[in-house]
């Protein structure tokens, strides 16, 4: 399987922490995943070994964070800082493209 890499930005800025998940539009029963790094990058993995079937995907990121103003809430009480926006495959207007040798997809700019 070809190895995919993306982006995705909040603002302009990383989404470091990010849980980005690709659908696929025709289903083969797997969801590739990765989290985005401080760097904003993620590689994605397909039942925990890099790689991507090609095809086109449908996709979906949730980035959990404390909520506002409260920096030292526990994890359970964290909210998706896109509130639910990108979180459902047939709501989320996110797609991709995976071309049959990988490679860079372009950046989710989100805001």
């Amino acid at each position: 399987m070809p190895t995919v890499t993306g982006q995705v930005t909040w603002r302009g800025a990383p989404a470091e922490g990010a849980v980005v998940v690709f659908h696929p539009v025709v289903e083969t029963g797997d969801r590739p995943s990765g989290v985005v790094s401080a760097a904003g990058t993620f590689e994605l993995n397909t039942a925990g070994r890099p790689g991507v079937l090609p095809g086109e995907y449908r996709v979906t990121i949730v980035w959990d964070r404390p909520p506002e103003g409260k920096p030292n809430a526990r994890r359970e009480d964290y909210v998706d800082a896109f509130r639910g926006r990108y979180s459902r495959p047939a709501e989320s207007h996110l797609k991709a493209t995976v071309p049959p040798q990988g490679g860079a997809i372009p950046i989710f700019a989100l805001r």
